[in-house]
């Protein structure tokens, strides 16, 4: 009978799939063996026979679609809460749903437009009001002529000390002249040359025929032409000055203080100041800067509503009350409408929590106006904000440099005179021809170094490979003569070392820098007399200069008023003023809906209906709308980043661009180190999107249970997929900097690394801080289960309409309800049950069993009448042959059957259900093993992969043979194979398998072998046995605190403590976990008894974190287990 019964509510469970069987091998005109008129009907057998057919998965949108109504539901109870408790600002909560940012609406009201006009005007008439006076003039021409000056002389110091310096050039020129450039590399390279030469010539004209000598005298130029190149690219291999660069730069203090003559003679007529014109400059500058602070204390009002457009356009937003309404408006908006949804309305159950969000619409209904009046034209304001604050800018600097106005008067300025320097220029020309060669000795380095680049030395490497494998009396000189002479590189390394020939060439005719450098050696008398003129007349002056520490703020200070000034005739600057006027007119005019607004939200908190009320039977309803609302947008944000990922590719597609170091070395630090983090962050992104697509295509059907903790799955689900983080807005940065440094081709690769990084800052890719909201939706989620069912029994008339309310399983055989004092009794049941889900909720236990219910509602099901007896056997053998003929009669129709052939049908009715539930391996999901570190090659499935981590140098890498089974209770059972100690070809896994227990917080390890497999070590010992007995591996230390034995000592039962050592100087935190030996399942076919079995799954089911399940291999036993 129990068979049958089974039998009779699996066929009611097959699943449906879309599409009918194909063709059968069976005929369908074979014999039938069973009459028609056995066949049970039904009203339509072939809508029966449709159960068989699945649909298909559904995307991910669907899944966001469905949950962020329910998130936006959630929102919508915590809102009503809040506002009707009080405990919700209507300024916080306007500023929220606007996405204002720091900015309040009270901050909005608080804007005077005509002071904002008014200070628009005043900025409109700044470039004239700052206009120099003719006096005021002539001090900023004295701080011109300053500027000019030092900007030649700052850096020189003393040219009376220079004389140490200038000896050293002097030694420095006259080595050159006497030794000229190191050629001796360049030399020895052109020999080698010459001797590869004839060897090449019979290697390609093959007549006469290379000799053993000659592949030997190949093998020795190549190895030859490679150190020498080597050596001739190492820096200062043919010519370096000692302590300068250059010649020009071994003179740059002469260079400098030459130029600065020259600055100061075209501008000593103007560079008079007494120290009455520099008071009067100082009062004109306090009076400047008192006007500009005013003007910029007027303008505030324009920072404020510039701050709450930028943040309208900010992707992450700080949230205190709408997790569940991340687009503001937008999802408050959509919230009266969510109510509605079929779906959603078999979940709420009643309508009494339409009329309670119902008072949110007139709220939503002004906040929509007024959001689409605001708009996000952040441009417009964001330019007038520049200007404001470059103007506050110039203030802060005219402020701090009024003191260094002095230091324009400070210095006695020498009699403008010009220095005789005839010998001095022409012994500069001569060094500038030094220079000229030397810079042309480096471009040609370059270009060798261009060819080494091109892989010549590569193919030199490949030439001497093949001859060295010549034996020593050459016996197989033929064979290798035919190598050499089909190498496939052999003519390109020898247009390569001809064009290298050719460079050796242009070094050698540089070697005429040594007639230069002797001109400069003989002319250096010249450069003494010019240094003791200069010093003479101008080394004070220039001295003194250098000192003024102040000046440099004061040419800051006139710099930024002559900008201001500039401003009079600019457009562009008047036409920003005026948009950024327009803007903030556009803001301040949201004032009466945002007062519309906080009336609405104080009538609402004034709002006391029995709808309103029972949102209160909704405990912690701020913690549940944070929940699900953060795990809702965790899943938003997979789907967007699907949306997205051919953008997101384009940095995976073209990185390689960003790899190679060939421009980086011209790049400042910090652009580099965002390059390599940047390198690194492709792969995560690689990573990110291989998981979203497992993630997103192994998603079951959306379920439409009108139980909402059902949709729990797709969050525990969605923490396999890895997000990326990173500071993307300065990996733009770097790449642009990047992109104007390389060729067009790179460039344009550049170009789409750059959208990339773009389209990612505007992404939530850090999945990983929803992981919390992830693990925490169930509880959320059954308890609005819980509140949805006591807001639908709160409602019910005394006397329910049996058709209208669930029953919990009290129906009679006929399908009614049991009647009067049944029904009292059947509510008092229903209490009951809904208090243990309560309770189950308040302390966080999410599965809920019927078991438990029933136990707890025992004393009132003793109210309720007898029940009319059970089904008979033959009842139930009924009911399987009714659905067994109904599927019959489903296919005789569907393949147009006369007559019922019972052969095919009975093997079309098995072939479809087998179909429905065939499991088909996908290979590619299959991880190559890292056979050092596990037994045996058994496929390993990547997707539910445990992955270690945090555990520094101790591991050589985070494979481990093991694979998380997921069941839909929530339980998680880690199924790995034995640890491994050392041996040859193989790592210990041991210490491994221990940090995969603390990483996962385990409570239970599993063991299951035979007494046999210990005695033959197929089981490596990897935990100690003994109660008191201790363990060591490496810093691991195991110690077994109890040992208990059961079922005739076939089971051990431990309790083991572990601690690692210390990681990044953090002393590991210890773990204990409990052990079960079970050492009587023979390696075939099963245990003799069940019941030690049984023991361990009944613990495992308290395990609150996943257990570790294994045997010898991780498969037989352990799968059978599982």
């Amino acid at each position: 009978v129990l068979i049958i019964l089974i039998t009779a509510i699996l066929a009611n469970a097959v699943p449906i799939i879309r599409d009918l069987p194909h063709e059968p091998n069976i005929s369908p005109n074979g014999d039938s063996n069973i009459s028609e008129d056995v066949l049970h009907r039904t009203s339509n057998p072939s809508e029966i026979h449709q159960r068989f057919y699945r649909a298909s998965d559904p995307e991910l949108v669907t899944h966001v679609s469905k949950l962020e109504m329910v998130a936006r539901i959630t929102n919508g109870i915590h809102l009503i809460q809040g506002i009707t408790s009080g405990t919700i600002d209507s300024n916080e909560l306007i500023s929220e749903l606007f996405r204002f940012g720091p900015v309040k609406p009270s901050d909005i009201s608080a804007i005077d437009m005509s002071k904002v006009e008014s200070s628009i005007d005043d900025m409109k008439s700044l470039p004239v009001q700052l206009v120099a006076t003719t006096e005021m003039e002539t001090v900023e021409k004295v701080f011109d002529g300053l500027k000019a000056v030092l900007a030649e002389v700052d850096g020189i110091g003393n040219l009376t000390e220079w004389t140490h310096k200038k000896e050293h050039f002097k030694q420095e020129i006259n080595r050159l002249a006497e030794n000229g450039l190191n050629m001796t590399d360049v030399e020895h390279l052109r020999t080698a040359l010459t001797a590869w030469k004839p060897v090449y010539t019979k290697l390609t004209k093959k007549t006469p025929a290379a000799t053993t000598d000659d592949v030997n005298n190949l093998k020795k130029s190549l190895e030859n032409i490679k150190e020498l190149i080597q050596k001739i690219l190492e820096p200062g291999s043919i010519w370096q000055f000692i302590n300068f660069t250059s010649a020009a730069d071994g003179i740059s203090t002469f260079l400098k203080a030459d130029r600065g003559v020259d600055a100061y003679l075209n501008h000593s007529q103007k560079m008079a100041m007494t120290d009455l014109e520099g008071v009067a400059y100082t009062t004109y500058m306090d009076s400047t800067t008192k006007k500009l602070n005013d003007l910029m204390g007027r303008m505030n009002d324009v920072n404020t509503v510039s701050k709450l457009l930028a943040s309208r356009g900010e992707v992450k937003r700080q949230l205190r009350h709408t997790f569940g309404l991340p687009k503001g408006v937008l999802d408050l908006s959509s919230l009266p409408s969510d109510i509605f949804d079929s779906w959603i309305v078999n979940v709420v159950k009643t309508k009494k929590l339409e009329v309670a969000l119902g008072h949110l619409k007139g709220l939503a209904a002004i906040s929509k106006e007024v959001d689409e009046s605001i708009g996000n034209d952040a441009k417009g304001i964001r330019r007038l904000v520049d200007i404001v604050k470059l103007v506050s800018d110039i203030s802060n600097n005219i402020d701090s440099a009024k003191s260094g106005v002095a230091q324009g008067y400070n210095c006695s300025t020498p009699f403008p005179s010009g220095i005789v320097k005839t010998s001095f220029t022409v012994l500069n020309k001569t060094l500038q021809e030094i220079d000229a060669k030397l810079l042309q000795l480096k471009e040609k380095k370059d270009k060798l170094s261009e060819y080494v680049d091109t892989g010549v030395l590569g193919r030199c490497d490949e030439i001497i490979a093949i001859c060295e494998k010549i034996n020593a009396d050459g016996s197989n000189s033929p064979t290798i003569v035919k190598k050499l002479e089909g190498y496939e590189h052999l003519e390109k390394l020898s247009v390569n070392l001809r064009d290298i020939g050719f460079l050796l060439n242009s070094i050698e005719n540089l070697n005429k820098i040594v007639d230069d450098a002797k001109n400069a050696s003989s002319s250096m008398d010249s450069l003494d007399t010019y240094h003791d003129k200069i010093s003479t007349k101008y080394s004070d002056y220039f001295k003194c200069l250098q000192d003024q520490d102040q000046l440099p703020s004061v040419f800051q200070a006139i710099g930024g008023l002559n900008r201001i000034r500039g401003w009079k005739d600019d457009t562009t600057y008047s036409k920003t003023l005026t948009d950024g006027l327009e803007v903030v007119r556009t803001a301040v005019e949201t004032k009466s809906g945002l007062e519309k607004m906080k009336v609405s939200i104080k009538e609402l908190s004034q709002l006391k209906t029995p709808e309103t009320d029972a949102l209160k039977d909704l405990p912690e309803a701020a913690i549940h709308s944070e929940v699900i609302g953060k795990a809702v947008q965790g899943l938003a944000g997979m789907a967007e980043a699907l949306k997205q990922e051919d953008d997101l590719k384009k940095v995976v597609n073209n990185i390689g661009v960003v790899e190679s170091p060939k421009q980086k070395k011209k790049l400042k630090k910090i652009d580099v180190e965002s390059l390599d983090e940047l390198i690194k962050l492709s792969g995560d992104v690689n990573s990110m999107l291989t998981s979203l697509t497992i993630f997103s295509t192994g998603l079951a059907e959306f379920s439409k249970s009108e139980t909402l903790a059902v949709q729990s799955d797709i969050f525990s689900s969605a923490k396999q997929v890895s997000g990326v983080t990173g500071d993307f807005s300065s990996m733009v940065k770097a790449v642009g900097e990047l992109k104007t440094i390389s060729s067009p081709p790179d460039a344009a690769q550049l170009a789409q690394v750059e959208d990339g990084l773009k389209k990612m800052d505007t992404l939530e890719l850090d999945f990983a801080g929803f992981h919390k909201s992830f693990d925490d939706s169930k509880s959320s989620l059954t308890a609005l289960d819980l509140f949805f069912a006591k807001t639908w029994k709160k409602f019910q008339p005394t006397t329910p309409i049996p058709a209208q309310r669930p029953t919990l399983g009290l129906e009679t055989s006929t399908g009614d309800i049991v009647a009067s004092g049944a029904q009292s009794a059947t509510m008092a049941q229903e209490d009951v049950a809904l208090s243990v889900l309560e309770e189950k909720t308040k302390t966080g236990t999410n599965t809920i069993s019927l078991t438990s219910l029933t136990s707890n509602v025992k004393p009132v099901v003793q109210t309720v009448p007898p029940r009319p007896a059970l089904p008979t056997p033959e009842d139930l053998l009924k009911i399987f042959i009714d659905y067994l003929m109904a599927q019959f009669e489903g296919i005789q129709k569907k393949n147009n059957l006369e007559t019922v052939n019972t052969l095919f049908c009975n093997y079309e009715f098995y072939r479809v259900g087998i179909e429905a539930d065939k499991v088909i391996v996908d290979n590619s999901k299959i991880v190559p093993n890292v056979l050092t570190e596990c037994r045996s090659d058994h496929p390993l499935y990547n997707e539910h992969r445990p992955v270690i981590s945090g555990y520094g140098d101790r591991f050589p890498n985070d494979f481990l043979h093991a694979n998380i089974l997921h069941f839909a209770s929530g339980m998680q059972w880690i199924m790995i194979e034995t640890p491994q100690i050392a041996s040859e070809g193989k790592n210990s896994t041991v210490a491994k398998f221990w940090w995969l227990a603390k990483q996962y917080k385990t409570q239970s390890i599993v063991m299951f072998t035979s007494n046999n497999e210990i005695k033959n070590i197929k089981c490596d010992q990897y935990y100690p046995q003994k109660a008191g007995n201790e363990l060591k591996i490496g810093d691991l230390t195991l110690k077994c605190t109890e040992l208990k034995k059961d079922f005739g000592d076939s089971l051990e039962i431990r309790t083991i403590t572990g601690s690692f050592g210390y990681s990044r100087r953090r002393k590991e935190p210890p773990f204990t976990v409990t052990q079960y030996v079970f050492t009587g399942w023979p390696a075939s076919p099963y245990p003799s008894s069940w019941q030690p079995l049984l023991a361990i799954y009944t613990a495992l089911k308290k395990d609150t974190t996943p257990a570790i399940i294994h045997c010898v291999d991780g498969v037989e036993r352990t799968g059978m287990f599982a």
